[in-house]
């Protein structure tokens, strides 16, 4: 079933958020504030990262995926992982090791060797990713019509400033015009509008991505509006493949109780089985049970059975418990507790396993899971929604530059006391206004009310002491700033404040009493 369509942050013209997986691709269309997935030929919102290549022509996508089982030689996948590694880079032996398809060292880099239209053919890693942006150009403009398209790319953490740059030009010759590249886990919390609504309150969100040959956990800290990436890890022996693969080896010993053969040295029946476990993965997704019958698995012998999600589940139990080590591990790294995060996001096609989403409910009870959007269109969406962004805004743009773009930030949080009297004695109201590392220039506005005792209202600004062991309330651990007096009010007034850091590093504080609109003004410089 198809999601609805999701508001963008901005108006602006036509453009794309693009996202191409190791497994699978998704293209994002956004126009007038408005973005949606854009579903290839077949409907599908997703495309399989699959290239393969025959005596006749090539396909990509589900039709060279669903032929793999004819043609494993000649069918390429999984290749984004190695963009930019050497022939000798671990990665590419631990790609040898699991694939069908020949790989060959062409002047150090890595290249596939295969058989198309009666030739050796040998096609590099840029070129694969080459063909599977073109089918991603193909999707686009079945919904925009020909052109050069604006378009953001998320790309993973891990990657790159050479493999980023890599896939900027393979994604610019095919006709793309790349605005700017953006992280996965950005990109997720953009699709869902995290702290857009709220420029001024810090936090954490978690951002588990589970794709089809890896699992990341990266920890985002938000405030002002700005995503900081905290803390991260990566595993490539983690994904939904395993979850897959757990079940495929259920299936293969079912087989060998009912026919009494083992197929584990056949790699055609194992590659069949592998279809039929991904299948039954998938419903197991949405029901309670699931058949898998794979015809003629070996020797002219068919195979049936049924599993159950309970039994599934129990399969897996010792993935869960990898990805639960995952996320301990990146709480551990940033010194941050389960109850300090907010709000988790789901992402990557492995994270539609609802054992993997009560996981993460299990692990996080008192965060907001983010999961409404599908998993394996999230990123894709988060892209899209900031290429609205930056054409909204594109004559306003700063180049992307390290030194350009850098962001002052506030080096000490800072909160008011509203006082009862002069004699700061009596405090009726503490608030923080700007918590540490705040982006500046940054604004808040908070309504207080006048002293009961006097006809004025009493204002201290204060910088807080970050020291961990300091006592709340201890006036001798923070530093004030300024006290700000507003004289001849009503008692109990409701006073208007507002707080403005501005780019030269100072607060302004106004004050306005909301009945007469008196108002006051008054400079602070910070930190």
């Amino acid at each position: 079933m198809a999601s609805p369509a999701v508001q963008a942050g901005a108006v602006g013209s036509a453009g794309f958020g693009l996202h191409l997986g190791s497994s699978a691709a998704c293209v994002a269309f956004t126009k007038d504030g408005r973005v949606d997935v854009v579903a290839n030929d077949l409907g599908d919102r997703t495309t399989p990262c699959f290239v393969a290549f025959t005596e006749h022509d090539m396909a990509v996508g589900f039709a060279a995926k669903q032929g793999y089982v004819r043609n494993t030689k000649n069918t390429i996948y999984h290749v984004k992982q190695l963009l930019g590694k050497p022939f000798q880079d671990e990665t590419t032996k631990q790609f040898m090791n699991k694939k069908q398809v020949q790989v060959v060292n062409r002047k150090e880099d890595v290249a596939f060797e295969v058989d198309f239209k009666g030739k050796v053919t040998v096609f590099s890693v840029s070129e694969i990713l080459e063909i599977l942006f073109k089918k991603l150009l193909e999707i686009g403009q079945s919904k925009a019509g020909k052109g050069c398209f604006d378009a953001v790319l998320a790309v993973p953490v891990s990657f790159t400033t050479d493999q980023e740059n890599l896939l900027r030009q393979i994604a610019t010759k095919v006709g793309f015009q790349v605005l700017r590249i953006i992280h996965e886990p950005a990109a997720a919390a953009l699709a869902y509008d995290v702290q857009q609504d709220e420029s001024c309150i810090s936090g954490y969100v978690l951002v588990f991505r589970l794709g089809g040959v890896s699992c990341d956990v990266t920890l985002i800290k938000l405030c002002g509006g700005i995503y900081s990436i905290v803390a991260g890890v990566s595993d490539y022996s983690l994904g939904g493949d395993n979850f897959t693969e757990v079940l495929l080896q259920h299936l293969q010993g079912e087989f060998k109780r009912q026919c009494r053969h083992d197929i584990s040295d056949n790699s055609r029946s194992i590659a069949k089985l592998q279809r039929g476990a991904e299948m039954c993965k998938h419903a197991l997704s949405t029901v309670n049970n699931s058949h898998c019958s794979v015809e003629s698995l070996y020797d002219g012998m068919d195979f049936s059975t049924s599993v159950s999600r309970a039994r599934f589940e129990s399969l897996c139990t010792s993935l869960k418990n990898r990805c639960v080590a995952k996320i301990e591990e990146v709480l551990s790294n940033a010194d941050l507790q389960k109850s300090d995060i907010e709000k988790v996001i789901l992402c990557g096609g492995g994270s539609k396993v609802p054992l993997v989403q009560k996981m993460v409910s299990e692990t996080f009870p008192n965060a907001k899971l983010l999961n409404h959007i599908p998993p394996d269109e999230v990123i894709a969406i988060g892209a899209a929604k900031e290429t609205s962004i930056l054409k909204a805004f594109k004559n306003k743009l700063i180049p992307e530059s390290e030194h350009q773009n850098k962001v002052k930030i506030l080096s000490q949080a800072i909160a008011v006391k509203v006082r009862e009297n002069r004699d700061k004695t009596t405090y009726k109201d503490f608030q923080t206004v700007f918590s540490k590392s705040t982006p500046i220039p940054s604004h808040q506005k908070f309504v207080f009310s006048a002293s009961s005792q006097e006809s004025a209202f009493f204002l201290d600004v204060l910088e807080l002491d970050d020291c961990p062991e300091r006592d709340e309330g201890d006036e001798n651990s923070d530093k004030l700033l300024a006290s700000v007096v507003m004289k001849n009010i009503a008692q109990e007034a409701p006073i208007s404040t507002s707080f403005i850091l501005t780019r030269d590093k100072f607060l302004e504080v106004v004050c306005q009493e909301e009945t007469t609109n008196k108002k006051l003004t008054v400079q602070i410089p910070v930190r």
